[in-house]
């Protein structure tokens, strides 16, 4: 009868993967070997697999954050409270993005594209670069020893306060990214570089240069879906009811842009 209940509570949706273990490990102390081997959709070690993807992709990333303060090499033992980290973090809606967007930046695939989407939202939330430089510094060294000592219990979202993060524009956007860098992130492999940069584009007031590049791009616009998804959500946000009929003509098909 134990048994019966430890096995529906196994194959219960409710329970996180960390429990779903324990329960194998007792399921096979009291004889259920077979039942977890029938049953058992992803190994130990898939999940300590995707798990060091992803403190990699943390630790890509923050040595990306790094690089771009330009900021000196040191080491922070104290505590960080982590707020401006934490503003960026929550201003690529990393939390809310699925964990395969997050985990795929261990490649860096486009670092041109990657830096000019983080200044981007730097410069957009005014976050202090000196202060991000040192909570990226204590954060990088505790995703370093999560790799180091196999501990894929640490993360960079499980280090990162839990509060509620209010992102406020400034009244004066000042935001000095290059347009034809953020045009090339729309067709990152990562959604959360593609639309960041497709919301910078959107808040950038960059409307004439883009669209001088847009009309360059049509061919490469035309044959990549990804790109074009974005352009067709954001135009209504740039040109609202005076939309070009080239462009409309470029995104026809799709019931946002008329």
């Amino acid at each position: 009868m134990g048994d019966s209940i430890l096995q529906a509570l196994y194959l219960s949706s409710a329970i996180s993967l960390n429990t779903k273990g324990k329960l194998s490990h007792i399921l096979i102390d009291l004889g259920c070997q077979e039942f977890i081997e029938q049953h058992q959709v992803i190994s130990e070690k898939d999940i300590k697999n995707w798990r060091n993807k992803s403190l990699r992709a943390d630790q890509k990333m923050l040595e990306t954050i790094l690089r771009i303060t330009h900021f000196p090499d040191f080491q922070t033992k104290k505590r960080r409270k982590l707020i401006a980290l934490t503003t960026l973090i929550y201003a690529l809606n990393v939390p809310k993005s699925g964990a395969a967007e997050w985990d795929i930046l261990h490649q860096l695939d486009d670092v041109t594209a990657i830096e000019a989407v983080l200044r981007g939202f730097i410069q957009l939330y005014e976050i202090n670069t000196s202060e991000l430089a040192l909570d990226t510094v204590w954060t990088l060294e505790r995703i370093q020893e999560g790799l180091q000592n196999e501990n894929v219990s640490v993360s960079l979202l499980q280090l990162l306060p839990k509060i509620p993060m209010k992102l406020d524009l400034a009244q004066e956007i000042s935001m000095n990214i290059s347009t034809q860098d953020l045009l090339r992130a729309l067709k990152h492999p990562s959604t959360i570089i593609a639309y960041g940069a497709g919301w910078l584009l959107v808040v950038g007031g960059k409307r004439v240069e883009l669209e001088d590049l847009l009309q360059k791009m049509k061919q490469e616009i035309n044959s990549n879906e990804q790109m074009k998804k974005i352009i067709v959500r954001i135009v209504p946000y740039i040109w609202e009811n005076d939309v070009p009929l080239w462009l409309s003509n470029l995104l026809k098909g799709n019931e946002i842009v008329e």
